[in-house]
């Protein structure tokens, strides 16, 4: 995992435990983690006693002391990730019939034999003025195979909607 590819709101793995980075701190290669929900866990006592930012539960630690996250069906769907709308827009075609475009973000377990992948779905449905379904122009997928880490992909939301997942 590279500094880089942090960013405030990915979670990483810490210890075996999932956390919210709060801030990257690029230059020292340290990350801030929130240890909020695990401020009762004995392995973080000490570490939160020493360490915590004021009075939050925020904890510096070394980018090498973190881990990514394996995405997988099962977080995916956790985390509302699997089908999620990314945009809609519109284009007129003619005076009478307008194609609306959907951009959907989703998971696939059949493309690729030796892992699971999420995709990039276009759908194209030719509408009419009012927006009523006039016939389904299929749609493009795009494999996004190089996704294997769930703050990759908060990261490809986030660069797609300008939102955080």
């Amino acid at each position: 995992m590279n500094i880089n590819e942090l960013r405030s709101g990915n979670l990483v793995s810490y210890k075996g435990h999932h956390c919210e980075v709060k801030f990257v701190d690029t230059f020292r290669r340290d990350v801030y983690i929130d240890l909020t929900p695990y401020k009762d866990v004995e392995i973080f006592e000490e570490e939160l006693e020493k360490l915590s930012v004021s009075h939050y539960h925020y904890v510096r630690v070394s980018l090498s002391s973190l881990n990514p996250i394996n995405i997988n069906y099962e977080l995916a769907k956790k985390l509302k990730i699997d089908g999620r709308e990314i945009s809609q827009y519109l284009i007129d075609i003619t005076n009478h019939e307008r194609i609306l475009y959907t951009l959907k973000i989703r998971w696939d377990e059949s493309c690729v034999e030796e892992a699971d992948v999420f995709m990039l779905d276009i759908d194209e449905t030719k509408v009419g003025e009012n927006l009523e379904f006039h016939s389904d122009y299929g749609g493009s997928l795009f494999e996004m195979s190089h996704l294997r880490y769930i703050h990759q992909v908060q990261n490809l939301y986030f660069t797609l909607t300008g939102k955080e997942l």
